[in-house]
């Protein structure tokens, strides 16, 4: 998940590691990697790579910007 949480990053042109809200900024692009993740992975490979998913300890489904007006 951070991996592809600091990709995403990468993609925007976003410094991985600074701060954001108090946490490095690749935490804010946790629910966007989710989404990405849902969509490529089954859902036995997205369990077996993220065992606590739908809601790993990072991933809070009120952060995803899509879900605003």
């Amino acid at each position: 998940m951070e991996r592809a949480a600091r990709a995403l990053c990468r993609l925007r042109g976003l410094p991985e590691d600074t701060g954001f809200n108090g946490l490095p900024m690749w935490h804010s692009t946790v629910s966007d990697a989710m989404d990405v993740l849902e969509a490529a992975l089954s859902p036995e490979q997205l369990q077996e790579m993220i065992p606590d998913h739908p809601f790993p300890e990072l991933h809070d489904p009120k952060q995803k910007h899509h879900d605003l007006p």
